[in-house]
């Protein structure tokens, strides 16, 4: 997952890979990006019993973005405004799956 680590929607997304545990207890969640939300997320792994599943990268030039775009099985960005957009691009031209809300546009009339 990538992330700027601005909203608690981070907070349900880490809530649901601790679900995802039980049914694939080796995967790992990788973070990347950075933001206010990043002390409280680490907190909340540490109490979900998750935090040596969940890797904090925080921010990442572009090369290594791409190794981590080649080594992941899904994208998944639970809040996609601004150049969110973009990643979820990046992401299917490295051929992986993306999970993302579906796009809001105010009415044409």
């Amino acid at each position: 997952m990538l992330a700027d680590l601005v909203t608690k929607k981070y907070f349900l997304s880490s809530q649901g890979f601790a679900q995802l545990l039980q049914k694939a207890p080796t995967a790992t969640l990788w973070l990347a990006g950075d933001g206010p939300m990043k002390e409280f997320l680490k907190r909340q792994c540490q109490d979900l019993g998750i935090k040596d599943r969940v890797k904090f990268l925080g921010f990442l030039d572009h090369a290594t973005l791409a190794k981590y775009y080649a080594a992941c099985d899904v994208l998944f960005c639970p809040r996609c405004k601004k150049f969110k957009p973009l990643v979820l691009i990046e992401a299917m031209w490295f051929g992986k799956p993306v999970i993302a809300p579906a796009p809001s546009f105010p009415p044409l009339n």
